[in-house]
């Protein structure tokens, strides 16, 4: 006898799967439960996969896989020796054709905009305000296992999403230096383009925290890039975030003073603002 292992959602898909490969019945099949498998937290985190082993008999024959069938080639005619140098010539491609291009983009800021698709083509292929909605129902019910009574607002333009959760206890929906606030913006943000082709950008908001924080990021960068620029020497910023880093990049890349810098790795990742040199112009001045 053999034993194979087979995959899948659940119990009852891996049972399908196994039955459709070997070729056998349900109520022949003979088999083991493994796992039985795992939708995780809301299906996004932790997920496992249900596990059979199926006992085969050694009399019987496993069917091979089917195969979709392919179109037969056609059937070359055999050419003589003596008609092969007549036979017309196969046109070979021109080395003046140009060559195919791959446009990448570079910089700290366009990361992903290649994969990205126009605001206009997002809109087209989906309907934005139905993905919304998922996205309410499944951030609400992520809150209301936290804190009871809470509301929660939506916006949506172009391919941007806007929640902005009241009521309930903000403190605790905000947690320690905003980590719990993080972590809903994470998980709905993969809830709603779990379901999608092209990527929507998500934001959750409790009490207007978000938008008061980034005020003082702004502010703070600012004030930074000052001190760095009079004092001549680099400033370094945080630990941050992936969000409060961008705010910061973002805030000081038109000022011609500064330049700005991610360093380190992981949660210990932090932002250095870097005074740019002054050029040298003949005769001496700075510029």
């Amino acid at each position: 006898m053999t034993q194979l292992e087979f995959q899948a959602k659940n119990v009852k898909k891996a049972v399908a799967k196994a039955c459709k490969e070997l070729n056998i019945k349900a109520t022949d099949l003979k088999y083991q439960i493994n796992s039985y498998g795992s939708s995780g937290i809301f299906g996004l985190v932790g997920a496992r996969r249900a596990k059979i082993s199926v006992t085969i008999p050694s009399d019987h024959s496993p069917a091979s896989p089917r195969r979709p069938n392919r179109p037969k080639k056609a059937e070359r005619s055999p050419v003589s020796v003596e008609t092969e140098a007549d036979a017309p010539s196969v046109s070979q491609p021109s080395e003046s054709a140009p060559p195919e291009t791959t446009v990448v983009s570079t910089g700290p800021d366009s990361a992903g905009d290649t994969a990205r698709p126009s605001a206009s083509s997002v809109s087209e292929a989906i309907d934005l305000a139905d993905v919304s909605e998922q996205g309410r129902i499944f951030l609400q019910r992520l809150t209301d296992a936290i804190t009871p009574d809470t509301a929660i607002a939506c916006t949506a333009d172009q391919n941007k999403i806007s929640y902005n959760i009241t009521d309930g206890n903000p403190a605790v929906l905000i947690g320690k230096h905003g980590q719990t606030l993080e972590a809903l913006q994470y998980l709905t943000e993969k809830a709603v383009n779990r379901k999608v082709d092209q990527r929507i950008i998500v934001e959750v908001d409790v009490a207007e925290y978000q938008a008061k924080r980034r005020e003082k990021l702004i502010d703070q960068a600012r004030r930074m890039a000052d001190k760095a620029a009079s004092n001549g020497r680099s400033v370094t910023i945080g630990p941050m975030s992936p969000q409060d880093r961008r705010i910061v990049h973002l805030t000081l890349k038109p000022d011609a003073r500064v330049r700005t810098q991610s360093i380190g790795r992981g949660i210990t990742r932090k932002l250095t603002i870097h005074p740019k040199k002054k050029r040298r112009q003949p005769g001496g001045r700075q510029s």
